[in-house]
């Protein structure tokens, strides 16, 4: 039975058993001067702390892609949330203001689908949605903006988070594309 440590240590060591065919990208047919991987950028000429520190560096980046990805899963229920919010906030009201929480509500619903294929962009959108209506609707009521003012801050907050996240994916993704 191996322990956790001893199986941490082997999972570290760089095993290369066949040296025409390099680690990550399996390609075969690769001489012995081939110094790095032309796929992947793997240093196969390279001593094993070069190797490892290349296996690192990928993995690290893609945890961090998968942090943020999280985070952006956490903004999509963000939407939800404000799209339930602006749906009951508004029923007790006049239908012209029923029809228009509606509208809103429907909009975070459709942005919410929206977020695998363009995620900046769909919080930025739901950023803007949301603070232009609560900006909107103080002109008529100006204590609107003092109710729910912790959920409105958390709806804002999760919304410019989610933007920052999906930013810093792209930038990960370029990094682990040059990395590759």
């Amino acid at each position: 039975m191996v322990s956790g440590r001893e199986r941490d240590t082997q999972r570290t060591r760089v095993a290369i058993t066949e040296r025409t065919v390099y680690h990550h990208s399996k390609t075969a047919g690769l001489g012995h001067q081939d110094v790095y991987c032309p796929d992947c950028g793997f240093p196969k000429g390279g001593n094993e702390k070069q190797q490892y520190a290349f296996i690192v560096a990928k993995r690290k980046i893609r945890s961090e892609i998968k942090d943020e990805e999280n985070m952006l899963g956490y903004g999509k229920y963000m939407l939800w949330i404000a799209a339930l919010f602006n749906g009951f906030s508004y029923r007790s009201q006049n239908g012209f203001v029923l029809v228009a929480g509606l509208l809103v509500s429907t909009t975070f619903v459709v942005l919410s689908f929206w977020v695998r294929r363009n995620p900046f962009a769909t919080f930025l959108t739901a950023l803007i949605v949301y603070v232009s209506l609560e900006l909107f609707l103080t002109l008529f009521d100006p204590m609107f903006i003092v109710r729910d003012l912790v959920l409105k801050i958390m709806v804002a907050g999760a919304f410019s988070y989610a933007m920052h996240a999906a930013k810093r994916i792209e930038r990960l993704k370029r990094e682990l594309w040059v990395l590759l």
